[in-house]
């Protein structure tokens, strides 16, 4: 933490020595721009926003003390959350990630190294509006599943298996 300090100190003085043409942005202090607007989709937004932050800080702790392995556990965790169609948002940064999507139906907001707050907020409006109701998304892998359970009774069942 020091050590970025004190580059940020660092770059604060050497920001004119790097962009001598950079100038400064004027900015105008005025009760009028000072206050946001209040209407209607800048509340859902900002609730979006704090919600969606605010699960991430509390779910970490219980990722952090998840048995094994987090990184592969906490994934399956919320494939299982979908598997009781609750409404999500996908960032991708895996392509199981966007295969899986992509099989249920589901709202992909983007790939993590290109993802914009805008594309978030957007996904987000979608997946939890009325129209997109997540029952019934799982219902083709569902099939799927219980085709391999029948092809693997019908195996034994025969005596196929060696």
């Amino acid at each position: 933490m020091f050590v970025m300090s004190i580059l940020y100190i660092l770059m604060m003085f050497a920001a004119p020595a790097i962009n001598p043409n950079g100038g400064y942005v004027s900015m105008d202090w005025s009760m009028k721009n000072l206050i946001p607007n209040f209407n209607v989709e800048y509340i859902t937004s900002l609730s979006i926003l704090v919600f969606a932050v605010g699960g991430i800080e509390k779910i970490s702790p219980y990722v952090n003390k998840m048995e094994g392995n987090p990184a592969k556990q906490f994934p399956k965790s919320m494939i299982f959350a979908a598997v009781m169609e609750l409404p999500f948002v996908a960032v991708s940064y895996d392509p199981k990630i966007d295969g899986f999507v992509k099989d249920i139906n589901g709202i992909n907001a983007g790939k993590v190294e290109e993802l914009q707050a805008a594309q978030v907020v957007a996904a987000a409006h979608k997946a939890l509006a009325p129209e997109t109701s997540a029952h019934g998304m799982l219902d083709k892998l569902r099939a799927k599943a219980l085709l391999n359970a029948q092809e693997a009774f019908e195996l034994l069942s025969r005596g196929d298996v060696r």
